[in-house]
Parts: C-alpha cells; sequence; structure tokens
C-alpha cells in the first residue's frame, strides 16, 4: 500500500507482502517512474462527492479492475475510459486531483486510492495493493486546526486518516506545525492539542475504549504514523552546522548525531515533553531545511535561518517491534522547494483479521486509476516507443 500526505509534503506507504513504504515530497514533485503492467478499470459509472469548504473530502464508489484477459475488444475500446476522465481531470485545476493522478501514474496499476482527506494546504492520500482492497475497512477522517480563529489559507493543523487492514487499526497522522525560532512550546502545544482533540476511531472499535477526555488519543490504535513539518529547529550555530555538512559532504560520510543532538524534537521528547512513546529512525543526512530553491545552499536571505530537521517521520505501536525501520533518508535531487523530501521503508507486523469490521467492500477511485494509468501508457508510448495500437513495444 501507498500512502501519500501533503504539507504539501507528500507521504506513501506500501503494505501486505511487501513493506511499508513511507515518505514525505514536497509539491510538484513525482515518484521514480516504475515499470507497467497493462491492466485498466472497467467503464461502470461511478460517483464522486467533494465537499470544497471548509473541508476537501473526496470519496468514490465502487468499482472494479480486471485482468486485462478479455473485458475490451481492442486496446483502444479499453483505453477510452482513462482518456475521457483524463480531459475530464486535464481541465480541472485543483491541486489535489492532478497531484493524486500524477501518483496513480507513478505508483503504476498495481496500486488503487482508497482514500484522501485534506484541510487547507495539508493533506493525505491512501493507495493499496489490489489484492488487500478487501480487506480494508471504511475509512475515517478528522482534521484539527491549531488557530483559534480559523484562518484563510489553513495552513497550520493537523489531518488524520484511520482504517483496519485486516485485524489491525492504523492511524496516519500528517501535521504543519507552528514555524519560527523561540517557539519550541508552541511547538509542543500543537502536538498536545492533536492528541487531546483526536476523536477517532468512531465507527471502528477503539483499542483504548477506556480513554478519558484530554488524553492521548494516538493510544486508540494499534499503529501510528505521524509525519509532516513539524518545524523542530537545531538549536546549534549556523556557521558551525555548515562547517559540519561541508565536511560530511567532502567525507561522503553520513554521521549526523553532532547535529542532531541540538535537535529541538528530540530535545522534547528525551524531556517527555511530546511524542511520549514514538520512535524514528536514524538520521543519516543533512539538515532539510532550508535551501535556496533549486540549489543545494542554505538558506541566503536576510533571515538566514539555521539548518534544521524540520521534516520528520515519526511512529509508535501498541506491541512492541511490530514496526521497523529499514531505511530512512532525504532525497536531495528533489530541489523544487526549500524542503528536501524525506522517506522511509517500514516493515509492519499486521494481525489476523477480525469478524464484525465495517469494511470498505473494494472501494477505490476508479478516475484516479483510469487518469493515470491513461498518462502512463501515453507518456510510455511517447519514451519508448510504445505502439497504442498494437499494445506491444516497437522498441527491437
Amino acid at each position: 500500500m501507498y500512502f501519500t500526505g501533503n504539507d504539501y509534503p507528500i507521504t506513501e506507504l506500501c503494505i501486505g507482502q511487501e513493506n511499508y513504504f513511507l515518505a514525505n515530497y514536497n509539491n510538484n514533485t513525482t515518484l521514480s517512474e516504475q515499470r507497467i503492467s497493462y491492466y485498466c478499470s472497467n467503464d461502470t459509472d461511478a460517483e464522486a462527492e467533494e465537499i470544497e469548504a471548509p473541508v476537501y473530502k473526496k470519496t468514490c464508489g465502487v468499482g472494479n479492475i480486471y485482468d486485462p484477459q478479455g473485458t475490451y475488444e481492442t486496446p483502444s475500446e479499453a483505453r477510452e475510459p482513462g482518456r475521457k476522465m483524463l480531459k475530464e481531470h486535464s481541465s480541472n485545476n485543483n491541486f489535489t486531483v492532478k497531484w493524486e493522478i500524477s501518483l496513480q501514474e507513478q505508483i503504476g496499476p498495481t496500486h488503487v486510492k482508497l482514500s484522501s482527506y485534506y484541510h487547507g494546504s495539508i493533506g493525505i492520500t491512501i493507495f493499496v495493493k489490489r489484492e488487500i482492497i478487501w480487506f480494508c475497512s471504511i475509512v475515517e477522517y478528522e482534521h484539527i486546526n491549531f488557530r483559534a480563529v480559523q484562518a484563510p489559507s489553513r495552513t497550520k493543523g493537523s489531518v488524520l486518516i484511520t482504517f483496519q487492514l485486516f485485524g489491525t487499526l492504523m492511524c496516519f497522522i500528517c501535521s504543519h506545525f507552528v514555524a519560527g525560532e523561540g517557539n519550541i512550546n508552541s511547538r509542543v502545544e500543537n502536538y498536545k492539542a492533536t492528541i487531546q482533540n483526536l476523536k477517532l476511531p468512531k465507527k471502528l472499535n477503539s483499542k483504548n475504549a477506556n480513554r478519558t477526555p484530554g488524553t492521548d488519543g494516538t493510544d486508540n490504535f494499534d499503529i501510528v504514523f505521524w509525519f509532516g513539518d513539524l518545524n523542530f529547529l537545531v538549536t546549534k550555530e549556523r556557521d558551525k552546522i555548515e562547517r559540519k555538512v561541508n565536511h560530511l559532504r567532502h567525507q561522503r560520510t553520513n554521521n549526523y548525531e553532532e547535529i542532531v543532538n541540538y535537535d529541538e524534537l528530540n530535545q522534547v521528547i528525551a524531556e517527555d515533553k511530546a511524542f511520549r512513546d514514538f520512535l524514528e529512525g536514524r538520521i543519516t543526512f543533512e539538515p532539510t531545511y532550508k535551501y535556496d530553491v533549486e540549489t543545494d545552499n542554505y538558506d541566503t536571505s536576510h533571515k538566514i535561518r539555521i539548518p534544521s530537521y524540520c521534516d520528520r517521520i515519526l511512529f509508535k505501536s501498541r506491541q512492541k517491534g511490530s514496526v521497523s525501520c529499514y531505511h530512512y533518508n532525504a532525497v536531495k535531487e528533489i530541489k523544487l522547494s526549500d524542503h528536501r523530501p524525506v522517506f522511509g521503508l517500514f516493515e509492519v507486523t499486521i494481525r489476523p483479521g477480525v469478524d464484525k469490521v465495517p469494511l470498505s467492500y473494494g472501494e477505490f477511485d476508479r478516475q484516479i486509476y483510469a487518469a493515470g494509468y491513461q498518462r502512463r501508457q501515453m507518456f510510455r508510448a511517447h519514451d519508448v516507443g510504445f505502439d497504442l495500437k498494437k499494445s506491444n513495444c516497437s522498441i527491437q
């Protein structure tokens, strides 16, 4: 399963026989191209509902993904639904739709979009492997504001999605905390506001049925992934950080502990002020913020911000050892933002299924699937000489 969360970082996830893959990307970035398999969806009608204010929420009716063993007589017939939906989506300026089509195009036809939820500039999208779509429960959503008065841009807050896969209740939280030097206590308050106001799950069964109001809501789940632009800074002189980074670049080593020791997030965790019981993979990469766009240079504006690890992925599990982080890194090659995307690879132990769970019955977003599939076909035809009429490669 892939899951993507935006601030716009995006975050992704792989489940099933495969490992979990969790990642943060900044807006306008794409995943690496993957090999294509020739699947497409049928053209049965699907319903879509959009609620624009104050929350963008999109769900879609049940659709089928079929093996290309003969539902359509010709490749052209098979491509028509995707071509139509791509045209419809191309005229829509909503960033989230374009973003999700790009994700579907890059991930490929092995996964489908289970659901997405956005609040302002913060959001999460979840893709699941086709084989496990039938074992996913209904999806529940929630957002939490950090400002007493609703700001028009809605850039600070948390977005949460929960669903159950087999017997494991999972929660994904994407947050954008308060920025700025000297605001560490405000960031801790953002964390507390999220865990205390979290009301999920609602229809699904909580793992902490005796929870009292105002306590840690993340205890309601088997597994929690918390990620986003948490804005915790490094409290060390900028010139010393830059010298250390340049030295490690030259030596081509990844021993960043000397910088991480001054990280605010590690500080509040050690003091038990925030993220109790949460873990993080070892940081072996440069501070991810703040860069001059399209360069490897840290901030040269008049603010001269201190390089810091603002973009993080943390995880928590009820059963010790059920989540393992195999890889945690940043993508230095993506320079479209003043942040560097962060990604992680995780292996998660899934509990056996249980009865009386409200299932989603294979519900997924057919429109995103078809449009992404069509774009994948079009670009492959352009890049490698793929003959759409023959449905095979023309390169000899």
